[in-house]
């Protein structure tokens, strides 16, 4: 087992030196290809992509039912990854990265606290694992492995693993070698289920609705830290610092004036002087949402005469409503039930993007009741 592994990654490690790029794991996992089919994938990374020969190919396929066709050239904290993902029968599409680490280059104790701590700081505090999964679990007769940590990422779920392989040496004695990575996993839990009150707008999972108490807890389980300083206004009831998408953020939340019930969400992001920087993220979330979503339902961005582009004045253009940039999500094609809003705001020169995840049931409630207490 351990010679047949270490020629896997002499293997890979020559073939990939071939390949130019060094992109960063978390940029992968943030534009994961879900949608692209196999072919596809194999075009998309051509230059990254690795044929491993049939005895390495049935070794890998072995322990993990993976492609043969290994992504590589990417680093995770400097570290080589290589990545083979696990496809649906019937869409040949993507349901499942699996991101292994050189080990070469993972000979350090407990090295699964330098990658939580790396995926914890990408992607916000880890999500408590569902009891269904368990930590650890048998792949084969000399293969095992454990669940450390799960993070929630747009429609991923992301784990830290620890694949333990047992093997004889050539003296034929027993030994154990740790194996660290991850498990990228597709998740579409806002799709799952046919009925109505299953397609409500979610924020990360917490479905737009209930009592403002019970909500607000649920976002403090998330890992969200209470801003105990802020002063209520409006029908803004809270606020809340933490991450979204990987993304330090602010958060707040809106509730109806009378029965405290949760209509809205919204997520203020890479607040900035730099226009760059601002309409970089606002464009990478847009992308997200339109992988997620599909096109979205209304968008415009745009500069009026005499602003541009590049003239050094885009976020005074955007304060004086000269320029505008913004795209409108529906969750589902059943008009009225959620919209996500995305755009960039601006107040005294300074930027950023802000998200908004709305009920659409819950806005009219809350129209309601503002008509009712006038």
């Amino acid at each position: 087992m351990k010679r047949l592994l270490t020629t896997l990654f002499c293997a890979i490690m020559a073939i990939s030196a071939f390949a130019q790029t060094e992109d960063s794991v978390f940029d992968f996992i943030r534009n994961a290809p879900w949608k692209l089919t196999d072919s596809e994938i194999q075009v998309k990374y051509q230059d990254n992509l690795l044929l491993l020969p049939d005895s390495i190919a049935q070794l890998v396929t072995t322990a993990m039912p993976v492609s043969p066709n290994i992504i590589s050239g990417l680093k995770f904290q400097g570290i080589d990854t290589f990545i083979g993902y696990i496809s649906d029968e019937n869409t040949n599409t993507p349901t499942t990265f699996l991101c292994l680490l050189n080990p070469l280059q993972t000979t350090e104790t407990n090295f699964i606290e330098t990658i939580d701590s790396a995926l914890t700081y990408n992607f916000g505090k880890p999500i408590e694992k569902p009891s269904d999964i368990e930590d650890h679990k048998q792949l084969a007769n000399d293969i095992t492995y454990y669940m450390s940590n799960m993070w929630e990422f747009t429609n991923s779920n992301i784990v830290s693993v620890v694949w333990n392989v047992n093997y004889l040496d050539d003296n034929k004695i027993q030994q154990s070698l740790n194996l660290y990575g991850l498990i990228v996993a597709f998740s579409d839990d806002e799709l799952a289920s046919p009925s109505l009150d299953a397609y409500r707008v979610k924020f990360r999972g917490i479905t737009i609705n209930g009592n403002a108490e019970s909500f607000c807890k649920e976002l403090i389980n998330l890992g969200y830290t209470k801003d105990y300083n802020y002063t209520p206004s409006g029908n803004t009831i809270t606020s809340f610092t933490g991450f979204y998408g990987g993304e330090k953020c602010r958060l707040f939340v809106y509730a109806t004036p009378t029965t405290r019930t949760v209509y809205q969400v919204r997520v203020i992001l890479q607040e900035s002087f730099s226009w760059n920087l601002i309409k970089n993220t606002y464009y990478s979330f847009r992308n997200r949402f339109e992988n997620k979503y599909g096109k979205p339902w209304m968008s415009e961005e745009k500069f009026e005469y005499p602003y541009e582009d590049g003239d050094g004045l885009e976020l005074r253009s955007i304060e004086r409503n000269k320029a505008t940039f913004y795209a409108t999500f529906n969750n589902t094609d059943e008009i009225g039930i959620g919209y996500i809003d995305i755009m960039i705001r601006a107040s005294y020169n300074e930027g950023w993007v802000s998200i908004d995840f709305k009920d659409g049931q819950n806005m009219l409630l809350n129209e309601s009741e503002m008509n009712d207490s006038m």
